[in-house]
């Protein structure tokens, strides 16, 4: 089992955080946007919804007035609730037709540039730990290495070692929160079923430190690892 751990600069680093806080405020002023027009789709939609369905009952009784006799209820009473019931389908559809604008309305063209500069910034530690695919993105709900505790982490292999870092994938600005590498060999693996609180996890134990993990860390570790040649 090896530890590494980055200890130069972030080239740029400055530059992206500047960026990064710029971005991050503009989606946060857009994703306030799209609540308030999600809001507003919802009370579009039940404006029209009770409209369109009021004024399809009131054309409905017009066009099939009330009339005496047995046969003449049970059938009226039957065509009129298979129309009714269309009547109201036809307003729900209608009114989510009209309200899907409002609801679907996102500003994705910011987020996506803030996950870009967050990946940029960390482009130098993605190249030191070798980062690559296949990887897997999971919660490490507790740590021998408590720097790790409630943290997402990456998981990969490199040659015949499992590498386990923070969450690199995404990204971020701090440095602080790049908690070196973790490079555990097969040999020193061991797995073991068991619960975190209230989920089910996965504890992986290597030569003094170990991992409990959410339970996906177990199929990736089975499959993409153990389980190679």
């Amino acid at each position: 089992m090896r530890y590494l751990k980055y200890d130069g600069e972030i080239p740029n680093i400055e530059n992206l955080q500047k960026k990064g806080a710029e971005l991050s405020g503009t989606v946060n002023r857009h994703r306030r946007r799209a609540k308030w027009l999600g809001t507003l789709g919802t009370v579009v939609f039940w404006v029209l919804f009770g409209i369109l369905g009021a004024g399809q009952v009131f054309l409905i009784n017009l066009i099939f007035p009330d009339e005496e006799g047995v046969v003449w209820v049970i059938v009226d009473f039957v065509a009129k609730g298979i129309l009714y019931g269309f009547a109201f389908i036809l307003a729900a559809i209608l009114g989510a037709v009209a309200a899907a604008p409002l609801w679907g309305k996102r500003q994705k063209t910011e987020k996506t540039l803030l996950r870009e500069v967050l990946s940029d910034a960390c482009a130098e530690l993605r190249m030191f730990y070798q980062f690559q695919e296949p990887f897997l993105v999971t919660k490490c709900y507790r740590s021998s290495d408590r720097r790790f505790d409630r943290h997402d982490v990456c998981m990969f292999a490199v040659g015949d070692e499992l590498r386990i870092t923070a969450n690199l994938h995404y990204g971020f600005f701090d440095p602080k929160r790049d908690l070196g590498c973790y490079c555990l060999t097969r040999d020193e693996i061991v797995l073991s079923d068991t619960q975190y609180k209230d989920r089910p996890a996965v504890e992986l134990q290597a030569e003094g430190v170990s991992f409990v993990l959410a339970a996906q860390a177990a199929a990736y570790i089975k499959k993409m690892f153990l389980m190679q040649t």
